[in-house]
């Protein structure tokens, strides 16, 4: 069975902690979260410290632009 995409709508210190729990607890593989934030770093931090791919748009859109693999099955705001 494949694996759900989970999206997070801002990417700040919240969803890092919680995508990197989420990853360390073997729960899902990083390819299968992604994040939005409108500011650079932010993204770029969530990216670096857990892995994986950060969008400035909105996680759905990025699905529906066909940047993410998939259906995003789960949209988590930590703003």
């Amino acid at each position: 069975a494949q694996q759900p995409t989970i999206g997070f709508v801002g990417a700040g210190r919240m969803a890092c902690a919680l995508a990197q729990g989420i990853v360390s607890a073997g729960l899902i593989q990083p390819e299968r979260l992604i994040a939005s934030d409108v500011l650079p770093a932010a993204r770029d931090e969530f990216a670096r410290t857990v892995g994986v791919t950060t969008h400035m748009l909105s996680a759905t859109e990025a699905t529906e632009r066909g940047r993410v693999t998939g259906r995003l099955h789960v949209l988590a705001s930590t703003t």
